[in-house]
């Protein structure tokens, strides 16, 4: 079963631009990729991302936490409820080739007399991910050993937090979701497509030990099975909830699940670092494929190169498409070589608060979608509706993992 058995499947139509003149720049030129049919794609969004004037606002960095533990352990974010007597800008710096004990001796120094903090070194892409004061950026921007600099921009979850509602279950007995017959889930499983020996990562507010999910792994030392929002837990259901007589049943329900957590328990919001590392993480731990039911506004050149990279690998991204009901393009979704999943509800018509754009792939069930919420407080979804194991939530986000159960 693939993809094209969902409906409202929309092709991604690029035009053709030659980048022969871009590629001699030295700067373009160490992104580009060679022109061809199959680049272009790439090109051409890193051209735009490379040439783009939009940046993020001052934003408050994440507390400070050891660089060692955050490049294979830790992507939460916590709440911006620290203040910072000097504003600060979280940015990621590509250093020049061949440069990186230069760059690191300008980072001892710098980081023994500013509030300059590393928190991802990306190695693979000759890039740190630093927090620094906010009148260095510019500073920075001109140190012979730094090649450029982008903004470490938000992402968020992609539900809908007013759309939460409760849902007995009858005892005894299991429900399937309208979602599993609306993708044909029960066609693949009659021929043998259960999901079996496929490993799916969701990176979200993580994973709740559940008992109608299979048992759930994630990175070792990580907090993967708290879930302190419900949101993770309702879209690993929605994945892999397995036929047990109980419950609910999800898409692909001998998939294993691989969670890495990359909100907090307040679900606020994480970083484009930490996604890409996180993305990271799920590749490392065996994943094929990656469910992200999260997004944000802004794009970045180095999430783009590192999706494209997992691409390459054989890991398919797959990411909700945003909820502000319009026409404007979230991210990751809408990088080449990420799925974007747009919602429908169960009568195929789009959800009103689906985003609608030519990178949008294909659409899947997102309104009122039945899954499992953690048994066990703390649990903000569950706390809305005063019971814990299942519930309904719409969005994009719950759009999303139907796909990546699909794939």
């Amino acid at each position: 079963m693939n993809s094209t058995t969902l409906p409202c499947m929309v092709l991604c139509v690029w035009q053709s631009i030659d980048y022969s003149v871009c590629s001699q720049n030295r700067l373009l030129g160490s992104f580009l990729l060679p022109n061809n049919a199959i680049n272009m794609y790439f090109n051409r969004l890193i051209l735009s991302l490379l040439l783009a004037t939009a940046s993020t606002a001052n934003e408050v960095p994440e507390e400070e936490i050891s660089s060692s533990s955050l490049r294979r352990k830790a992507y939460v974010i916590p709440d911006e409820s620290s203040v910072q007597e000097e504003p600060t800008r979280r940015v990621f710096v590509k250093y020049r080739k061949n440069m990186r004990s230069n760059f690191e001796a300008e980072l001892r120094k710098r980081s023994s007399s500013t509030a300059t903090r590393m928190h991802y070194d990306f190695r693979d892409m000759d890039t740190f991910v630093l927090t620094v004061p906010e009148s260095d950026v510019a500073i920075l921007k001109q140190n012979p050993t730094v090649e450029s600099v982008h903004d470490d921009v938000k992402r968020y979850p992609m539900h809908i937090p007013e759309s939460v509602k409760q849902r007995d279950l009858q005892a005894g007995k299991e429900t399937v979701p309208y979602g599993v017959d609306l993708v044909q889930a029960k066609e693949a499983w009659g021929v043998g497509a259960r999901g079996q020996g496929v490993k799916v990562c969701v990176m979200d507010t993580g994973v709740y030990d559940h008992e109608d999910l299979p048992p759930i792994t994630g990175p070792a030392g990580t907090p993967f099975t708290d879930d302190g929002v419900g949101h993770g837990t309702h879209c690993a259901g929605t994945i892999a909830a397995p036929e047990n007589g109980k419950g609910v049943v999800g898409v692909a329900p001998e998939a294993d699940i691989y969670s890495v957590k990359v909100f907090s328990d307040d679900g606020s919001f994480a970083y484009s670092s930490g996604i890409l590392a996180a993305a990271q993480e799920c590749a490392a731990g065996g994943a094929n494929i990656i469910s992200m039911s999260l997004g944000g506004p802004l794009p970045n050149l180095f999430e783009i190169l590192g999706f494209r990279n997992l691409l390459r690998n054989g890991v398919i991204s797959v990411a909700a498409a945003g909820n502000f009901g319009n026409g404007l393009w979230s991210f990751p979704a809408s990088y080449p070589g990420v799925v974007s999943v747009a919602a429908v509800d169960e009568n195929k018509a789009k959800a009103p608060f689906s985003q609608f754009n030519r990178q949008v792939d294909v659409a899947a069930p997102g309104v009122d979608i039945l899954s499992t919420l953690p048994m066990t407080a703390p649990c903000q979804i569950c706390d809305q509706i005063d019971d814990f194991s299942y519930g309904t939530i719409s969005g994009t986000s719950m759009a999303c993992p139907h796909v990546a159960g699909v794939l």
